[in-house]
């Protein structure tokens, strides 16, 4: 809830279960072709919507799949999304 209502750039470290995984390939651009991730997290206190860019969904991608508890490591992006840095599992 406090992310939801913080200012872009905070960061956040929370435990949580992925509830919704989408991969989605780049279609212009820099990174034309690769391969990113939006997902959905949620934990006791509500849901939040994320973003893996496609160098982390590399390193990550392994971890993101529906209904997996892990521990996301980020900042909140201007858009309002959670831009996520690091992934661990739990």
């Amino acid at each position: 809830r406090e992310f939801k209502e913080g200012k872009s750039g905070s960061d956040l470290t929370v435990a949580v279960e992925l509830t919704s995984v989408r991969e989605w390939t780049v279609k212009s651009g820099k990174n034309k072709g690769s391969v990113m991730a939006f997902a959905t997290a949620e934990d006791n206190t509500g849901s939040i919507d994320c973003v893996i860019f496609s160098d982390g969904f590399h390193l990550f991608e392994h971890l993101l799949t529906d209904g997996n508890m892990v521990v996301l490591s980020g900042e909140r992006s201007n858009k309002g999304s959670f831009q996520i840095n690091k992934i661990f599992q739990i």
